[in-house]
């Protein structure tokens, strides 16, 4: 099916989406990588599947465990890393640039907190601590790089 914007692809039954320029749009809910945009890096990437993961993994402590600080401590911190790191692609400076990869750095180091202290108190359990731990870290390490990287060359 076409029409005057783009192409109607049907995928995964009921779901469609709109191809425009190459690049994916969102037409109805998607999975956890479906709205993103494939020429972003691998630390957009991974910072908007963590921050999803988070969001589901804190959504579901609200409705079956009834806790609603730790996890709202962490849903802030755990969607804030990716949102600094997508404000960054488009700062006004090499300074703003960096400024806000360090914002996304502290976000990932305070989520890194929270996940442990919820794995310590039993609302976070071995298999999701490990995986949310993993990827933390791997974001951490990536920031810390860019950061290098961009502290030392002319961006």
């Amino acid at each position: 099916m076409e029409n005057k914007r783009g192409k109607w692809k049907e995928e995964r039954g009921k779901q469609k989406r709109k191809v425009e320029r190459g690049k994916w749009k969102i037409t109805r809910k998607e999975g956890i990588m479906g709205a993103m945009n494939s020429q972003e890096g691998p630390l957009q990437q991974k910072s908007y599947r963590f921050a999803v993961e988070i969001v589901l993994f804190c959504k579901d402590m609200v409705e079956n465990q009834r806790e609603y600080v730790l996890s709202k401590q962490l849903m802030k911190s755990g969607t804030s890393i990716g949102a600094n790191i997508e404000e960054s692609q488009h700062a006004q400076s090499k300074d703003d640039f960096i400024s806000k990869l360090s914002i996304s750095l502290k976000e990932a180091y305070e989520s890194r907190f929270w996940i442990r202290l919820l794995h310590e108190t039993g609302y976070l359990l071995k298999e999701k601590f490990d995986s949310f731990f993993n990827q933390v870290n791997e974001i951490i390490s990536m920031l810390v790089a860019s950061i290098n990287t961009a502290k030392r060359n002319n961006l």
